[in-house]
C-alpha cells in the first residue's frame, strides 16, 4: 500500500517531466540510467528556499519546506555530504512500456518511520526506494551500483538532471522513425507554391536535428543556491571524434584577450574571446539551413561575413524610448583588408544586402506597406583621420496599444582602427572608442569564452516605457531589480552555460511584478468597498462589532459560509479567488476581524500591500488586543520593506502573546 501518495506524485510528476525532454533529446556508450535526477546538500536548499520565500521560522507551517520535512519524516538523518539520486532506465521506448525507476535516500542514522512508509530496501548507508513507492518494484544490482555510484560523485549544483542523450535516441530509434512518417502523413501535399514548406524539409530538419543530438553522450541542467546567488546552469558533452567534439573545443588563440581595459556600461554588456563562429554556423547551416531559407532567413549571408572575424569582441547595447544605443569592438582576422578597404568593399555592401534579405523576411510576416531595405546609408564624417561610415536602421513595430513608440530605431556609426572595427550610435561615442582602441593589448585570459551581464532593472524600465501607461498594472518601480549575468564557455568537448542571479534581486523582482499585477485591481478594490462599507473606512473610524448574535447556519447568506470558502481557496494557492469570497463575507458582515485578517493576508501574497495594511488596520482597531493581527499587519510592513512600522507591530504582537512575533524578535534582535 502507498501511505505517501504526495511523495509518490512528486517522483511521478518529475519522472513525466525528464521523460517528455528525454523523447526529443537522446546511442549507447556505456550501461548507465537513461536518465540521473541527483539532489545533493538538502538542508542548504531548503533553509535558502524558505528565505527566498521569506518564511523563515516565524510561520513554520507556511515554509516551503513543511511539507518536504513532513514527507520524508524529517531531513536531519539525511546524509549531507552525499547525493540523493533518482535513477530511470527506458528498457523499452514504447508509448505504454513502463520505465524502471529507483530512488537512492543516503542516510547517517536509519529512519524506521521513512523505511516502513515507502517499503525501502536498507543498505549498510543508505536506503533503496522502488518507484513509484509501495508497487512492490525491485531495484536491480546494476540499478543499484549506478546509484551509489552517481551518489559519491559530487556535483556543484543543488539540483541536476543528466539525460544520456545518443543513448536514449538511439533506444527510440523506430518511435522516431514512427513519429516522422505519421507527420509526413498528416501534413500530405499542402503545399501551393515553390516556397511553401514540403513534409520533406520537415523530414530533413527533424533528421537533422537528430543527427546533430546523437553527438551528445549526455545533456544535463539544474541549478544551485548559495546564500546570495541562483545559479541555472546546462552542460552539453559531445561523443568524441564527432563534428560537436571540434567546435565544443576551444582553441588556444581563446588564452589571450585585448578587451579588458574596454569595460562598456549598458543595459545589456558582453564580451567573448577568440572562438570559431563560422565553424558553429556551418554546422548548423548544414542541418536547419535550407529550412530557414524557406521561411526567409539566410544563414550563408551570416556564415560569410563571419569568416572575416577572429570571434573576439565586446560591446553593449541600452534601450530608450525611441530605440537602441549600441556600441562595440570586435577583432578582425589578421589576414583581413583593413581600415576603410574593408569597410567599403566588404562590410558595408554586405550590410546593405542583409538588410534588403530581412525587409523581405519582414515584409513576409507583416502586413502593410513594403520595406525595401531596414538600412540605409547616413553622411559619412573623419575622426582623428578615420574615416567613419554611417548606417540608419528602422523597423515597424505591428504591436497593439504601441502607438508612441511605433517604430525600432538605431543608427550605427563605424571606422576601423587596424584590425579593430568600431561600431557607436554617435560620432562623440566613437570618438571614445578611437581613444580606448589606442589602449587595446594582448593578455593572457583566463576567464569564459563568453560573459554577458543584463541590468534587469534599467533593461525593463527602458520596454515599459517604451510601451504607453496603460491599465495593465505597469505603472511600477522596476529599477532596483538587479542584474543577470549569463557565462558560456567550452572545455574538452563539453559547452556550458550559466545563469546567475542575487536571491535579494529574485526576491525584489517577484516584488514588483506583485505589485504590478496588484496595481490593476485597485480600481475593481476602490469600487467595490464604496463609502456604505465599513472595510473602505478609515481605521480610526469607530465601528461596533455584532457581538451577541447567535450562530447561524453555514448558508450561502451567512459570511461564515463565504469565509470558509475563502480560506479554502487560500489554503490551495489561489488567493484572488480567495479575496472574492471575502468580499461577499465582508459585504454581509463587514466588521468580522477574521475576515478582515484572512483578506488582507490574501492582498498581502498577491502584493498589493496598500489593500493588505487596511484591512489589517480596520481588523486591529476592532479587536485591538489581538496579536494575531499586530503580527500580520508586521509582517505585511517587513515584505513592503518598512522595518521601522514591521518592528513596532511585531513587539505589540510579542507583548499581546504572539508566539510567531517572540519567535521573529528572538531570532532578529
Amino acid at each position: 500500500m502507498n501511505r505517501h501518495p504526495a511523495l509518490s506524485a512528486f517522483l511521478i510528476v518529475f519522472f513525466i517531466f525528464t521523460a517528455c525532454i528525454s523523447v526529443n533529446a537522446a546511442e549507447n556508450t556505456t550501461a548507465r540510467p537513461d536518465i540521473i535526477i541527483k539532489i545533493s546538500r538538502l538542508h542548504q536548499a531548503i533553509n535558502v528556499i524558505d528565505k527566498m520565500a521569506a518564511a523563515d521560522m516565524d510561520q513554520p507551517m507556511s515554509a516551503p519546506s513543511f511539507f518536504l520535512r513532513s514527507t520524508l519524516f524529517g531531513t536531519d538523518w539525511i546524509d549531507p555530504d552525499r547525493s540523493i539520486v533518482i535513477g530511470i532506465n527506458f528498457e523499452n521506448m514504447a508509448a505504454d512500456a513502463k520505465p524502471v525507476m529507483a530512488a537512492l535516500i543516503p542516510y547517517t542514522r536509519q529512519n524506521e518511520d521513512f523505511h516502513i512508509s515507502y517499503d525501502a530496501v536498507s543498505k549498510i548507508d543508505h536506503y533503496l526506494v522502488p518507484l513509484p513507492p509501495g508497487e512492490g518494484g525491485v531495484v536491480s544490482d546494476q540499478m543499484a551500483y549506478d546509484l551509489v555510484q552517481a551518489s559519491l560523485k559530487k556535483q556543484d549544483g543543488l539540483l541536476s538532471m543528466e539525460l544520456a542523450a545518443s543513448q536514449l535516441l538511439n533506444k527510440a530509434d523506430s518511435q522516431i522513425e514512427k513519429m516522422l512518417l505519421e507527420l509526413d502523413s498528416k501534413m500530405g501535399d499542402q503545399t501551393n507554391s515553390p516556397d511553401d514548406l514540403t513534409p520533406e524539409d520537415i523530414n530533413k530538419l527533424l533528421n537533422g536535428l537528430i543527427k546533430a543530438a546523437k553527438q551528445l553522450e549526455t545533456f544535463s541542467m539544474g541549478m544551485d543556491i548559495t546564500a546570495s546567488e541562483l545559479i541555472i546552469f546546462s552542460d552539453a558533452l559531445a561523443l568524441k571524434k564527432t563534428d560537436l567534439a571540434k567546435l565544443f573545443t576551444r582553441s588556444a588563440a581563446s588564452k589571450a584577450s585585448r578587451m579588458g581595459k574596454y569595460t562598456p556600461k549598458h543595459h545589456i554588456n558582453f564580451k567573448s574571446t577568440s572562438y570559431d563562429f563560422k565553424g558553429m554556423i556551418t554546422f548548423f547551416n548544414e542541418i536547419v539551413g535550407e529550412f530557414y531559407k524557406k521561411i526567409g532567413l539566410d544563414l550563408t549571408n551570416i556564415e560569410s561575413m563571419a569568416s572575416h572575424f577572429t570571434g573576439e569582441m565586446a560591446g553593449g547595447m541600452s534601450f530608450n524610448d525611441m530605440g537602441m544605443d549600441i556600441e562595440m569592438i570586435a577583432v578582425l582576422n589578421d589576414t583581413e583588408k583593413t581600415g576603410t578597404e574593408f569597410l567599403e568593399s566588404v562590410y558595408l555592401p554586405w550590410m546593405m544586402d542583409y538588410g534588403q534579405k530581412m525587409a523581405t523576411f519582414y515584409n513576409q510576416q507583416t502586413l502593410g506597406k513594403p520595406v525595401k531595405n531596414i538600412f540605409s546609408t547616413t553622411p559619412e564624417s573623419n575622426l582623428y583621420g578615420n574615416k567613419v561610415f554611417g548606417i540608419n536602421c528602422e523597423i515597424a513595430l505591428n504591436m497593439p496599444n504601441i502607438a508612441a513608440a511605433d517604430k525600432m530605431k538605431f543608427h550605427l556609426r563605424t571606422t576601423a582602427v587596424d584590425n579593430l572595427l568600431l561600431t557607436a550610435s554617435s560620432d562623440e561615442r566613437l570618438k571614445q572608442l578611437i581613444k580606448i582602441a589606442g589602449t587595446l593589448e594582448k593578455q593572457p585570459y583566463d576567464g569564459p569564452l563568453m560573459k554577458m551581464d543584463m541590468n534587469l532593472g534599467a533593461y525593463l524600465d527602458a520596454v515599459r516605457k517604451m510601451i504607453p501607461q496603460t491599465e495593465s498594472g505597469m505603472n511600477v518601480n522596476l529599477s532596483d531589480i538587479g542584474s543577470l549575468v549569463y557565462t558560456f564557455d567550452m572545455a574538452k568537448n563539453k559547452l556550458s552555460s550559466k545563469y546567475v542571479i542575487k536571491i535579494d534581486d529574485i526576491r525584489s523582482m517577484v516584488s514588483a511584478f506583485k505589485q504590478a499585477s496588484a496595481a490593476s485591481m485597485d480600481a475593481e478594490d476602490e469600487s467595490l468597498y464604496a463609502a456604505d462599507q465599513s472595510f473602505s473606512r478609515p481605521p480610526t473610524m469607530l465601528q461596533h462589532s455584532k457581538k451577541g448574535q447567535k450562530p447561524k447556519p453555514k448558508k450561502e447568506d451567512t459570511a461564515e459560509f463565504w469565509l470558509d470558502k475563502g480560506l479554502l481557496y487560500a489554503t490551495y494557492g489561489n488567493d484572488k479567488e480567495a479575496i472574492r469570497f471575502y468580499k461577499k463575507a465582508l459585504q454581509i458582515e463587514p466588521d468580522n476581524t477574521r475576515t478582515l485578517f484572512n483578506i488582507g493576508l490574501s492582498y498581502s501574497s498577491l502584493g498589493n500591500y496598500n489593500m493588505a495594511i487596511t484591512a489589517l488596520n480596520q481588523a486591529i482597531y476592532l479587536a485591538p488586543d489581538n496579536g494575531d493581527y499586530h503580527y500580520g499587519l508586521g509582517w505585511v510592513y517587513l515584505l513592503k520593506g518598512e522595518s521601522g512600522k514591521a518592528m513596532e507591530y511585531i513587539r505589540t504582537a510579542s507583548d499581546l502573546g504572539n508566539p510567531d512575533a517572540r519567535k521573529y524578535l528572538l531570532k532578529n534582535q
